[in-house]
């Protein structure tokens, strides 16, 4: 049975892993703008802090497991296992704690696609414009009748490599 300390660390170590997803997110939006800008100084910086980020993230998430007695695991975290660890008056202290780290990781998977798929597209304007010049590409319309930039050939000179 868990006692008032337990609880009250488990509450703390679900708001430090809130505020880090918040922070997460604020990186994930500033790169959208930086990959606008093209401005890879502030890109490089904001990947080390995306990375020192996710790295609390774990931190946090084997610091709760341990605090609710579960064993660790690199790769899942079950928010409801360490819920059911908790004495039934106490839960309904977590739910919106835990609607709210749900809402921020959906609102960041959808930050970083989006950030994704600017990046690729980026990348394969720059490839065709490229291919263009350099004459590899003969009479090849960049773009679609919908407006939109064809598919990359098989041979692009430009990848995105980290994802």
């Amino acid at each position: 049975m868990m006692g008032d300390n337990a609880i009250r660390s488990l509450e703390m170590l679900i708001y430090e892993k809130i505020l880090l997803y918040e922070d997460l997110r604020g990186c994930l939006e500033e790169e959208r703008e930086c990959l606008i800008r093209v401005d890879l100084d502030r890109l490089w910086e904001l990947s080390r802090r995306k990375e020192a980020l996710c790295a609390g993230i774990r931190d946090v998430r084997t610091r709760l497991q341990a605090a609710a007695g579960l064993e660790s695991s690199r790769f899942s975290f079950d928010f409801m296992g360490i819920l059911d660890r908790v004495p039934a008056e106490f839960r309904p202290r977590f739910h919106g704690p835990h609607l709210r780290l749900m809402k921020s990781k959906a609102e960041i998977e959808s930050l970083r696609r989006e950030n994704m798929a600017f990046l690729d597209e980026s990348l394969r304007f720059l490839d065709e414009i490229i291919s263009i010049i350099s004459g590899k590409q003969e009479n090849r319309a960049v773009y679609d009748r919908n407006c939109r930039l064809m598919d990359a050939p098989a041979d692009a000179a430009l990848r995105r490599e980290v994802v």
